[in-house]
């Protein structure tokens, strides 16, 4: 279902060369919660932008939902904090949505196809829709393959799937490890500007099999958190 909820905004700025940011608010008070699959509904609304200067107009829609996503860690050893939770020996990590505790069950992503160019939208539907309908309501996209396309994550807000997203590193045999350059840098802020729209992705993850703090915390995580400021990473 795809609706919208009504509210405009607009405002008239002056661009000058280079990286500009144009912040809007919108209210959105009488909407309803995005759920995973088998706890509700997973209503989504239209968001359209449009931007003009002088006779031209670009104009950018996307699908959004709305919902609350926490991940909760307590500690373990702390009676008090673990009254009425579940976890392991040393510490919690649960999964809370629009306050209620959720049970993640589900599996890990890897490429479908060994030549990304021969995807299908077809076959990414069908494996989407079977693991909902075997259940699961929690994917991994694993950090050693690729970002997926537009359409794996629009299916996955369709059918309530979260996604526990890592950023494409890998520790395995040193061959995907980060570094800060430019080129890395500007395609993580153009995936986490792609993709931070998505109700579905609840978690950003820095790699698959990751060893060590540096140097994914202070550019990784860094970058992400820098333009997505409302997930948990």
């Amino acid at each position: 279902m795809v609706t919208q909820w009504g509210s405009v905004n607009s405002t008239t700025v002056t661009l000058v060369g280079g990286d500009n940011v144009v912040q809007l608010l919108l209210s959105a008070t009488n909407v309803d919660l995005w759920w995973p699959v088998g706890l509700g509904n997973q209503p989504l609304y239209e968001l359209s932008v449009s931007v003009s200067a002088e006779s031209e107009v670009l104009t950018s829609k996307r699908k959004i939902g709305f919902r609350v996503f926490a991940l909760v860690t307590d500690d373990d050893t702390d009676p008090i904090a673990l009254k009425d939770k579940e976890g392991t020996a040393n510490h919690t990590m649960r999964f809370k949505i629009n306050g209620a505790d959720v049970y993640s069950r589900g599996a890990n992503f890897v490429p479908m196809e060994e030549f990304e160019g021969r995807a299908d939208g077809v076959a990414i539907r069908r494996l989407l829709q079977s693991a909902a309908d075997a259940h699961m309501n929690t994917i991994r996209i694993w950090g050693g393959g690729i970002f997926q396309y537009d359409l794996f994550y629009d299916v996955c807000d369709q059918l309530g799937i979260m996604l526990f997203h890592d950023m494409m590193y890998s520790e395995l045999f040193n061959l995907f490890q980060p570094t800060n350059t430019t080129t890395q840098n500007d395609e993580l802020r153009y995936q986490i500007r792609r993709l931070s729209h998505h109700p579905s992705i609840v978690i950003w993850n820095a790699c698959n099999e990751c060893y060590s703090f540096d140097p994914y915390t202070p550019f990784v995580m860094t970058t992400v958190a820098q333009e997505d400021r409302s997930r948990s990473i």
